[in-house]
């Protein structure tokens, strides 16, 4: 089951038709296509594509795969792991704002600069963004 977003609520959902969600979910909520209202079950239970939505409290939910499509946005996959999505831009840009302001201070052509030292942030810059290709 895939993690979704809607607002600030992730939720996990999985692609089933209405009458699947119905058979596994008899409790469960079916919402129409038009708006918030519970839809007819009756009506509504059919091989119509949507999803099955769990929300925070654990209440499954069935959505009409257009509604789901227009209210939800998929999750990344480091969402997880951070608070919010990480966009390796950024990571790119602060490595080079740390490796230039450790160049001002190590730098072999400034007094006080050391070659070693410059080789060794210059490495450490390869090995970052290295492991930024590595997660993307």
């Amino acid at each position: 089951m895939s993690m979704y977003l809607k607002t600030s609520t992730v939720v996990r959902a999985e692609p089933v038709n209405a009458f699947d969600f119905l058979m596994r979910n008899p409790k469960g909520k079916i919402y129409s296509s038009r708006g918030p209202e519970v839809g007819d079950i009756g009506r509504t239970a059919s091989y119509e594509p949507g999803y099955k939505v769990i929300d925070p409290s654990g209440e499954a939910t069935w959505l009409p795969k257009d509604r789901f499509d227009r209210e939800y946005k998929a999750v990344p996959d480091n969402y997880g792991k951070y608070e919010r999505p990480i966009d390796l831009k950024i990571v790119d840009e602060l490595i080079t704002a740390g490796l230039r302001a450790l160049a001002r201070k190590a730098h072999p052509d400034i007094a006080g600069g050391d070659a070693d030292r410059m080789s060794s942030i210059n490495a450490a810059g390869r090995w970052l963004r290295e492991k930024i290709v590595e997660e993307a």
